[in-house]
């Protein structure tokens, strides 16, 4: 924050997630490169990154500030454990399907970095905010979750149909 000269809000909507993304990345790439796994083992292990992040990033926040409001946090601990499992659902199922085609690996890693960095910011942003845009905040990684899991439903009945 003091490097860039902003404050708390804007470093955790512009600066956040990107550096949360990333770290979530470096392992999972670290993973893939050195123990080439089957595609279909990578979501596994980003989602599982992706929750162990999750686990620490709420431990780090519940000692920084305390269980005053343990409602809140409970409520904010299973909306960000949520995001960081979408995170990794997306980076998972992305990175399985782009290492295939060689020609866009390094693309498309950009490309899933940066949409697991708006959605996070995005998050960020509305959690930020007052009244009904926080619970709207809470509520987004969950219903992202629900929509992903109905449109692969969905495409697994339309495959099984062909």
């Amino acid at each position: 924050m003091n490097y860039y000269g902003v404050d708390t809000i804007e470093a955790s909507i512009e600066i956040t997630p990107v550096c949360e993304e990333v770290m979530k990345l470096f392992p999972l790439l670290f993973y893939i490169l050195i123990f080439e796994p089957q595609r279909s083992q990578i979501p596994r292990v980003a989602i599982a990154i992706a929750v162990g992040f999750a686990t620490f990033e709420n431990v780090c926040y519940l000692t920084e500030n305390g269980a005053a409001d343990f409602d809140l946090l409970l409520i904010r601990g299973i909306s960000t454990g949520a995001l960081h499992i979408l995170c990794g659902i997306f980076i998972g199922f992305g990175l399985a399907y782009i290492f295939r085609q060689r020609a866009i690996a390094i693309t498309g890693m950009v490309g899933l970095l940066g949409a697991c960095g708006v959605f996070h910011a995005i998050f960020n942003l509305l959690i930020s905010a007052d009244g009904i845009w926080r619970w709207m905040g809470y509520l987004f990684p969950s219903g992202m979750i629900i929509v992903l899991v109905s449109v692969w439903h969905l495409m697994v009945k339309l495959n099984h149909m062909k």
